[in-house]
């Protein structure tokens, strides 16, 4: 029995103690993995890019929110000030429109 065994792994190609891939194995294995990051690179490259996208509009989309709830608690937009309104924004990027915004990543009123 062992010795059948023996001569049907001779007649594989391969000698005995011979063990490991074949460079075909290999091959295809980079290359599947080649095709795997030929999709996910930009996949995830896009998705990256919409994160910073809505990071961004975040502050735009909350600040007449933070002012709208301000005139809601205090019955007009007299207490709407740049700071009270920084305070909902909670956004560094939020200027007073005395500053000037200096950037694409800072919003002043």
């Amino acid at each position: 029995m062992v010795n059948m065994m023996k001569a049907r792994r001779r007649a594989g190609g391969r000698p005995d103690g011979d063990e490991g891939f074949t460079l075909t194995e290999v091959m295809v294995a980079i290359m599947i993995i080649g095709i795997l990051a030929a999709v996910g690179i930009p996949t995830f490259l896009g998705a990256r890019a919409r994160a910073h996208d809505k990071a961004a509009q975040a502050p735009v989309l909350t600040a007449p929110l933070a002012a709208e709830t301000l005139h809601a608690q205090a019955g007009g937009f007299t207490a709407a000030t740049t700071t009270a309104v920084q305070a909902g924004v909670n956004s560094p990027f939020y200027r007073d429109s005395a500053t000037a915004s200096t950037g694409p990543t800072l919003l002043s009123d």
